[in-house]
């Protein structure tokens, strides 16, 4: 189980992949939400 835990973890947290232009889950997502909170509307009214 660690052997298996230990692979996702690397695949799912720190290879690059392809289809995010080449950089890491955690990278992406970082980007992908520094992008969107500045240019968003939260859509809360008072």
């Amino acid at each position: 189980r660690k052997i298996i835990n230990d692979w996702r973890q690397d695949y799912n947290e720190c290879r690059p992949h392809s289809t995010l232009n080449y950089q890491t889950p955690s990278e992406f997502a970082a980007g992908w939400r520094k992008g969107h909170s500045e240019n968003e509307d939260s859509g809360v009214t008072n």
